[in-house]
């Protein structure tokens, strides 16, 4: 949303520049009954108006891309996360993981004796 709003402030922005440009080098003698300098201006506005609907309507986003992220993230499965963390794991990690693992199997072997 914030990199539309940025491209909207720009084109705006820079269509008041170019407004004030014109209004500038055409001299004091000018009105704005002038044919030609009427014409820019309304040629300008609809620059602008266009230019801010092309970025609101069109054009690669933050929403495209956090869908392409929400995408990826359901194609990885359970499994592929267990893995991922087992293989970032060091050594002695992976001791500690397997005798806590070991040790549960442990208990649950004793409490289905006990039963």
């Amino acid at each position: 949303m914030a990199g539309r709003v940025i491209a909207t402030m720009v084109v705006w922005v820079m269509m008041g520049s170019a407004m004030i440009a014109l209004f500038a080098s055409s001299g004091p003698g000018a009105q704005l009954a002038d044919g030609y300098f009427l014409g820019a201006l309304i040629v300008l506005g609809l620059t602008a108006v266009l230019g801010t609907a092309a970025v609101w309507n069109n054009g690669p986003f933050e929403s495209t891309q956090a869908e392409e992220s929400k995408q990826a993230k359901g194609k990885r499965t359970q499994p592929d996360r267990v893995r991922r963390l087992v293989n970032s794991l060091d050594d002695d990690e992976v001791y500690e993981l397997e005798a806590l693992l070991l040790g549960r199997e442990e208990q649950a072997r004793h409490s289905r004796h006990d039963r």
